[in-house]
């Protein structure tokens, strides 16, 4: 009889964090479960273009290792905000999971 496996938030979660942890421009990342799918907050330093591109190929990187997860990625860094805006509190929901927190 073949099982299968029920891929948890917890799962995806630590297999994100083991690459995105790499780019040190990432201030940290929350996740929320939004009825089916998953919306991920990544919170960054000031960033250019490449690196922005760089950060949201770690999303396509979820697509190919969960094919059916349903997801939202938001790459939010603060020259997209007013000076000072303190980004976590404005734009990462309250009941949204930190799962990595640049040290």
């Amino acid at each position: 009889m073949a099982t299968t496996h029920q891929v948890t938030m917890a799962e995806i979660a630590e297999r994100l964090v083991s690459t995105i942890s790499t780019e040190l421009s990432v201030q940290g990342v929350w996740i929320e479960p939004v009825g089916d799918r998953l919306d991920f907050w990544v919170i960054t330093d000031d960033i250019d273009s490449d690196t922005e591109l760089r950060i949201y190929r770690h999303h396509a990187d979820l697509y190919n290792w969960f094919p059916e997860l349903l997801m939202h990625f938001h790459v939010i860094f603060s020259e997209m905000f007013e000076p000072g805006t303190r980004l976590i509190e404005r734009v990462v929901p309250r009941s949204a999971r930190r799962v990595y927190a640049r040290a």
